[in-house]
């Protein structure tokens, strides 16, 4: 992992040091909130193998907060930051004060994220196909593929505020299907989470 990692971390440099045309003297580095010990020496040594001195961690709540400056608006108040991203959910509770952002609390689901999102989404539009030509493209590998693709980005598409309606055409196993749900389907599917 930290070989990959490094791989990465090595891109993203060289990616940066492009566009500002500069060298990149050292970097801070974000890990999730719930990383222990073990895991942020591994982001550090990954940040090494990639030749970046790193400077520091921060947790991604922190930094979330910072980005939006909210240690500097409104005096003492209390955060609350969460990350939803591929496969985790992360919640943080932090102190915003004049003196700095505080953590006061993490907690972390490993089994719930981004992905959860397109296998209901895949579901969904696995029933309308089921319903129309009488299978289920997830047991077949490649239509299953192209399904999690399609999940995928009508995820992102119905994220958008302007978009409560998906209603795209799709090929499947040879077979094609006008799509059509709604943002609220999907929060509907999604409400015991």
């Amino acid at each position: 992992p930290e070989a990959i990692s490094a791989l990465v971390l090595r891109k993203l440099k060289e990616d940066a040091e492009a566009a500002c045309s500069e060298s990149i003297t050292g970097a801070v580095i974000t890990v999730p909130a719930n990383f222990n010990d073990a895991q942020r020496q591994a982001t550090i040594n990954a940040g090494r193998l990639a030749g970046i001195p790193v400077l520091g961690l921060v947790e991604e709540p922190l930094a979330a907060a910072t980005f939006f400056g909210l240690n500097t608006k409104g005096g003492e108040r209390l955060i609350f930051v969460f990350d939803i991203g591929g496969g985790t959910l992360d919640a943080t509770i932090l102190s915003a004060t004049p003196d700095g952002l505080y953590a006061i609390a993490t907690e972390g689901a490993d089994n719930i994220g981004g992905k959860n999102f397109d296998e209901l989404i895949m579901g969904l539009v696995a029933d309308q196909f089921r319903g129309q030509h009488g299978f289920d493209p997830r047991n077949d590998a490649e239509a299953a593929q192209r399904l999690r693709l399609f999940a995928t980005q009508s995820k992102i598409a119905l994220s958008e505020p302007a978009n409560n309606v998906i209603s795209k055409p799709l090929i499947l196993a040879g077979k094609s299907l006008r799509v059509t749900y709604s943002r609220a389907q999907v929060e509907a599917a999604a409400e015991p989470w």
